[in-house]
């Protein structure tokens, strides 16, 4: 991966996959970003706790979805590192959005701003997004945008929260679900 301008061309990679959060893309334009930065086989490790792990065709899915619910919702890339000699990168960003539009999974509209700090590593072959690793603060999240966690969250493994997740979780795996 080691060569002159490695990391110029993955800084453009990123900002292309930084264009499907911006106000006004559609669904066919995230569709085209995402098939010309992600690899095909690219495997996405999120901080969703109902989809730790998402295929590209689920990321679009989730992208639409939380495009539903935040209708102007960006990403704002604060900090771009780039090893040269591996081809990773890392990025930090805001998440801005207003939850104004329609219920996201199991959550209803709490017409609140969310402004929120995230961090993305890739790992790229051949020019190309082949993993993804992403960190968001959730718990802030969740409480700028008025859900309260401890009316959803109980004690043990089998709380509400995990039991509204669930639904969630099988919706965005591709099989039917209570979301």
């Amino acid at each position: 991966m080691a060569g002159t301008g490695v990391c110029a061309r993955l800084r453009s990679a990123t900002e292309r996959y930084l264009d499907i959060w911006q106000p006004g893309t559609t669904d066919a334009e995230a569709e085209g970003i995402v098939a010309q930065v992600f690899s095909p086989d690219a495997t996405l490790h999120t901080f969703l706790p109902w989809a730790p792990t998402l295929t590209t065709a689920q990321l679009l899915d989730a992208w639409k979805a939380l495009r539903r619910a935040m209708p102007k919702c960006f990403k704002t890339l604060d900090t771009f590192t780039c090893n040269e000699a591996t081809g990773d990168v890392m990025l930090k960003y805001t998440f801005t959005g207003n939850f104004s539009g329609e219920p996201l999974y199991t959550f209803r509209p709490t017409h609140k701003l969310l402004s929120v700090s995230g961090v993305i590593r890739f790992k790229f072959r051949e020019g190309r997004i082949v993993c993804a690793e992403s960190y968001l603060d959730t718990f802030s999240a969740f409480h700028q945008l008025g859900v309260e966690l401890e009316k959803i969250a109980g004690a043990g493994t089998e709380s509400k929260i995990a039991r509204a997740f669930h639904g969630v979780q099988t919706t965005i795996a591709g099989q039917p679900g209570t979301a």
